[in-house]
């Protein structure tokens, strides 16, 4: 679990109260019990196709692949959440095990293809779930 919000008190089962977004690194409490990822929360950023999952029309923001301090000219638009996945990622790093260009494209990886499936399963079935019960309350 991401800094630990059970601690904070957060519930088990915080998610974004728009698209089902529930990793935890990504999410903001907005209030007791109502909870906004970054990318649902965002109205300033650039929006265009993220370099990590490949979702299109999200809140951009560049990220230094290697870290800034490795390498500052390697950059790569990446959404808000995956961002906030990356940047959680880098502060673990340890660059015994690998160069910070290999750890880098191992995270980028490893994070897009994750999101990916995890848009495929859960997105649409949260939207459908979600419309469906707001349907069902209002007969």
């Amino acid at each position: 679990m991401s800094r630990n919000k059970v601690k904070l008190g957060w519930p088990e089962t915080a998610c974004c109260e728009d698209c089902g977004e529930y990793f935890w690194s990504v999410l903001q409490r907005i209030s007791k019990d109502y909870f906004r990822c970054h990318n649902c929360e965002d109205i300033r950023h650039k929006r265009g196709k993220c370099g990590a999952c490949e979702g299109d029309h999200l809140p951009l923001e560049g990220h230094h692949v290697e870290k800034r301090c490795n390498n500052p000219y390697w950059i790569v638009d990446v959404c808000l959440n995956c961002h906030a996945e990356l940047t959680e990622r880098q502060l673990r790093w340890n660059t015994r095990n690998g160069s910070s260009r290999e750890l880098g494209l191992k995270d980028m990886h490893e994070i897009g293809e994750r999101r990916r499936k995890w848009r495929e399963q859960n997105q649409t079935d949260f939207r459908t779930k979600s419309i469906n019960t707001n349907l069902e309350s209002l007969s």
